[in-house]
């Protein structure tokens, strides 16, 4: 398949945050649109590559040792995932929290999320505390803060019964809308006091371009 260069900057920036050679007018485009999460390496990522990571591993069986080396080697592949893509606060963020989940799961133990999201806070900032004034790390924090506080009220606004193949893509669509208003509602603050302007697309886009991408 051949790319033009804005597609495959597009490409380049999706997949492992390289913005480098991304255009201002498409950059302006993301942003405008309240998606430029899409174009930085986050949780989202880390995500995906931790749960193909363990897909490919699921054949080990559940035993012990067997879920020790499959979250071990999980972690691993995170990590690295996290260097590759140039370790930007928000994917340090999103590899400390998986190291905790993952870490449960071989311990056969869960902390919860806001434990999870506050000791991997403390720990970048004894690594590096200039970490608490870089604006990636600030809306990073946000907005997970965000989905944590305001995502469960915001979907119990509009419950859609769980009762079949009929209600499932409605209930996504509401998740999606959900998520990405919690998220944004966390990260107002600071994107008024540092660009000055507020994503009025930001839905439209949650629904439409976020699963695709």
């Amino acid at each position: 398949i051949s790319l033009t260069p804005t597609q495959q900057s597009i490409a380049e920036a999706l997949l492992l945050g390289w913005r480098d050679d991304l255009d201002p007018d498409t950059w302006r485009q993301f942003r405008y649109a309240g998606i430029t999460h899409l174009l930085c390496v986050s949780g989202l990522h880390v995500g995906i590559v931790a749960w193909l990571a363990g897909l490919l591993l699921l054949p080990l069986g559940a035993r012990r040792w067997a879920r020790t080396l499959r979250g071990t080697l999980q972690i691993s592949v995170v990590w690295l995932f996290v260097y590759i893509t140039g370790m930007a606060p928000s994917t340090l963020r999103a590899g400390v929290m998986f190291s905790f989940l993952l870490l449960g799961d071989i311990g056969a133990r869960r902390g919860t999320s806001l434990n999870n999201l506050c000791t991997s806070a403390a720990l970048l900032l004894l690594a590096q505390p200039g970490l608490l004034f870089d604006v990636g790390f600030q809306l990073s924090y946000s907005a997970v803060l965000g989905i944590m506080a305001l995502m469960r009220p915001l979907e119990s606004l509009l419950p859609i019964p769980d009762r079949g193949p009929a209600w499932w893509l409605p209930r996504k669509v509401w998740e999606y809308v959900c998520l990405s208003t919690a998220a944004q509602l966390g990260t107002l603050p600071l994107v008024l006091y540092h660009f000055h302007q507020f994503p009025t697309w930001f839905l439209v886009a949650s629904v439409t371009v976020v699963p695709f991408a």
